[in-house]
């Protein structure tokens, strides 16, 4: 009885694993992006930001912006 259920357990855990590995599916929607009107929020000492270069964001939801501040 034992044996069945240790196998009956590794059977569920093993769907379970499986089923949390699955892609998602082509059918769902790709993420939607909109714009933000009060980004960026006014600097302090009247600093001002130039040309963007490039934006990362990290793993922490930091956003990195490279800027030329002399455009």
């Amino acid at each position: 009885m034992k044996k069945l259920l240790s196998a009956a357990l590794v059977i569920v855990m093993a769907s379970v694993l499986s089923s949390c590995n699955t892609p998602p599916s082509l059918t769902s929607a790709p993420p939607r992006y909109q714009v933000d009107p009060y980004w960026p929020k006014p600097l302090p000492n009247q600093w001002a930001i130039g040309q963007i270069a490039g934006l990362h964001v990290d793993d922490k939801d930091n956003l990195w912006v490279i800027h030329r501040p002399a455009t």
